[in-house]
């Protein structure tokens, strides 16, 4: 934690900021490992936590290094005590123009809008982050095989996520990164839906996305797959959308711009006639969502130590949708898998015992 606070006080020095209000939560416990609420005052000296009644037993169990303080009225005022700066830097992203009003009249100092210095940080993970991560995918993978095992016809939606969402919860200290998507049949376009009570029926394709939080970091997943056999149209898309994903990640590496790694996906599909209509990916951290941003006019670069999503689709409006999205950790010269589950296709089908399993031919495992 010291070592983060002191790379944010080399940026301090350079831009001649006097003072740095913190008051995006996640960069505050990227900084003090403190999970509840308030915001954090950094000056050359001094670290302050400001927090409220709620949180301020909780802030001395969790920090030692940083003093705190309790906020009495509000935010605001017990900050200004502190801030008889010159020149006092705000997260512009995290502040509300009522907020920063509010901050202009008591502050009575030059404040100046700060982006990205913490998120910055964030983006490239410690030893320690990489090993949380690399755990939270593994558990992922493990949802997913559960996944295959509960997939039939006749089940709905909403169902499924609720007992996919149980069956991570009953795991110790584990928990849903995100509200799970799972979408069947014509839904699976929808890149975003959110399960509903339709019904699965045989020859639906069906879309999972879901990710796991564990010991406050994320993991994402994305997986497509049939109740009986894909046709033609279905795997011809499936293929393109793989080959794609995999050039990406034979392309990735310590300095590519991100905005060109995505057009080497994005080209592919172009070609074929359709479009990728998100971004290829983003990273992954103490946020499902997190630098780097990779999409078109993206200015991030991908850096060595990054844990970033490649995650191509196609979406066919009302008939079908197609995602595959994997978690990769970025080494100098390529990049390493996280998640492991079967990328190829997967096809379900019934046996002689009236439970649906998974066809054993499927392209590419």
């Amino acid at each position: 934690m010291a070592r983060r606070v002191e790379k944010i006080r080399r940026k301090m020095k350079r831009a001649k900021i006097d003072a740095l209000l913190i008051t995006n939560k996640t960069n505050l416990r990227y900084l003090t490992n403190f999970t509840g609420s308030g915001a954090g005052i950094i000056t050359q000296d001094s670290k302050f936590l400001l927090t409220d009644f709620r949180y301020f037993e909780q802030a001395g169990l969790q920090m030692d290094d940083w003093e705190v303080v309790r906020i009495e009225k509000s935010l605001v005022e017990t900050a200004a005590k502190l801030l008889k700066r010159k020149q006092v830097g705000f997260e512009s992203d995290s502040i509300s123009f009522s907020k920063f009003q509010e901050l202009k009249d008591k502050l009575k100092c030059r404040l100046i809008p700060v982006k990205g210095w913490v998120e910055g940080l964030r983006a490239v993970k410690s030893s320690s982050e990489k090993e949380l991560l690399k755990a939270a995918a593994e558990i992922t993978d493990d949802v997913f095989s559960y996944a295959l095992g509960i997939l039939k016809p006749g089940r709905k939606e909403r169902e499924i996520a609720i007992e996919l969402e149980y069956f991570i919860k009953k795991r110790k200290g584990a928990d849903v990164s995100f509200e799970i998507i799972f979408l069947s049949g014509p839904r699976s376009s929808l890149p975003h839906g959110r399960p509903s009570s339709r019904t699965l029926k045989k020859g639906d394709i069906v879309l999972l996305d879901m990710g796991i939080l564990w010991k406050g970091y994320r993991s994402d997943l994305t997986r497509t797959v049939c109740l009986g056999r894909m046709n033609r149209e279905q795997r011809r898309i499936y293929k393109l959308v793989l080959e794609a994903q995999k050039e990406a990640l034979r392309n990735i590496k310590s300095g590519i711009k991100a905005s060109k790694l995505d057009s080497i996906a994005r080209g592919m599909i172009e070609e074929a006639h359709f479009s990728l209509g998100h971004g290829l990916g983003h990273g992954v951290g103490l946020e499902v969502h997190e630098y780097p941003r990779i999409g078109l006019g993206s200015k991030d670069i991908i850096k060595e130590d990054m844990v970033v999503t490649i995650e191509p689709g196609i979406y066919i409006m009302g008939e079908f949708g197609i995602r595959i999205e994997d978690m990769v950790l970025v080494k100098r010269s390529g990049a390493e898998l996280l998640t492991h589950s079967p990328r190829g296709i997967v096809e379900l089908q019934e046996n002689t015992r009236g439970t649906w399993c998974e066809l054993k031919n499927g392209y590419d495992k």
